[in-house]
C-alpha cells in the first residue's frame, strides 16, 4: 500500500531499503496486503520465508545495457562477476535481447510532466522559488510550457511495447537481470541539464542516460529487487537488479537471498563497509 496520491500513479513505486535481503523479507511480510485507504493495494498477502529454498535450477535472463544504454567497465566487470555467482549456485544463465530503445526514456518524461508529479513541480516554483535548484526551476518551466496528454497515451504504447518482448523472455526464465546503474555514481554537483555527460567517451542524456530503474517502474506488476555486486576501481558500490514474472515477489526473494548469502553480508565484515572517517580520525 502507499499514500495519496501516488498509489494511483501507475509507474511509482515505494519500497523497502534495508541491510540485508533477509531483513527485505521481514519488513515485506509487515506491510503487504490491502489497506483501506490505497484503493490500489492488493488483497494477496505475500509471505517471504527466512530461509527460503535454494535456487539450483534457476533459468537466469540478463542484459548488460537492456538494448540502449551505455554502461561503464566497472559496472560491467561487477555485473559479469555477479553472474558468475549465479553460475555457480546452480542457475542456467543466458543473455537475451530486449530491443529497448531510448523511446523509453523519452515517454517516461512526458508521463512524468503531464501528471501530478510534473504538475506539482510547476505549482511549488510559482509559490517557494526560492526552496527550489536552478535545475528544478528549468524542469518546472519546460512542464509548463509543454506537457500534454499525448505523452501520456504514449508512454502506455511503449509500456506495450517493452513487455511484448520482456514477457515472453520471462515466460522462459525465473529471474531476469540488469545491473541497477550504468555508472557507480554521477559526481556530487551532476546536473540534469549538463551537455558534457559521458559514459564510455560517448555523450548520454545526464538525467536519465545512467538510470536502469524507471525502466521497471513502467513494467510496475514485475517485482525488483536491486543488491549491491561489488566495486568500482574507486571503491564505490555497484549494484544488479533482480527482477521477476509479474507478482512473483518469492521466486526474487529467493534469488537475492541466495546471491547474498554467495557473495558475503555487506555489512556483514569490514571487508563490505563503506569506509567512513571522521575528521582525519581513521575509520571508526
Amino acid at each position: 500500500p502507499d499514500g495519496t496520491p501516488w498509489n494511483l500513479d501507475l509507474f511509482n513505486h515505494c519500497g523497502p531499503l534495508t541491510r540485508t535481503v533477509s531483513d527485505i523479507g521481514l519488513v515485506q511480510n509487515v506491510i503487504s496486503g490491502p489497506h483501506a485507504l490505497d484503493h490500489d493495494s492488493l488483497r494477496q498477502i505475500v509471505h517471504l520465508p527466512p530461509d527460503p529454498e535454494d535456487i539450483r535450477g534457476f533459468r537466469v535472463a540478463y542484459s548488460m545495457d537492456l538494448g540502449y544504454r551505455q554502461v561503464d567497465p566497472d559496472v560491467k566487470r561487477s555485473t559479469l562477476n555477479a553472474l558468475d555467482i549465479f553460475r555457480q549456485l546452480g542457475c542456467d544463465v543466458h543473455e537475451v535481447k530486449l530491443g529497448w530503445t531510448d523511446e523509453v526514456d523519452n515517454a517516461f518524461g512526458y508521463w512524468f510532466n503531464a501528471l501530478h508529479v510534473g504538475q506539482g513541480l510547476v505549482c511549488h516554483a510559482a509559490d517557494h522559488p526560492d526552496l527550489l535548484s536552478k535545475d528544478m526551476l528549468r524542469v518546472a518551466a519546460i512542464i509548463r510550457e509543454g506537457a500534454d496528454s499525448a505523452g501520456v497515451i504514449s508512454m502506455f504504447d511503449v509500456a506495450n511495447r517493452m513487455y511484448a518482448t520482456f514477457g515472453p523472455i520471462l515466460e522462459e526464465h525465473d529471474i531476469f537481470i540488469c545491473p541497477t546503474m550504468t555508472v557507480p555514481a554521477v559526481a556530487a554537483d551532476h546536473q540534469m541539464f549538463s551537455d558534457d555527460f559521458y559514459i564510455n567517451g560517448k555523450n548520454v542524456d545526464p538525467e536519465f542516460g545512467y538510470s536502469m530503474t524507471h525502466q521497471f517502474n513502467i513494467l510496475r506488476n514485475c517485482p525488483v529487487l536491486s543488491v549491491p555486486s561489488g566495486f568500482s576501481s574507486s571503491g564505490i558500490p555497484t549494484g544488479i537488479q533482480i527482477v521477476g514474472r509479474t507478482f512473483d515477489d518469492l521466486s526474487v526473494y529467493r534469488a537475492g537471498v541466495a546471491f547474498e548469502k554467495a557473495r558475503g553480508y555487506w555489512y556483514g565484515s569490514e571487508e563490505f563497509r563503506p569506509k567512513l572517517t571522521r575528521g582525519g580520525d581513521p575509520a571508526f
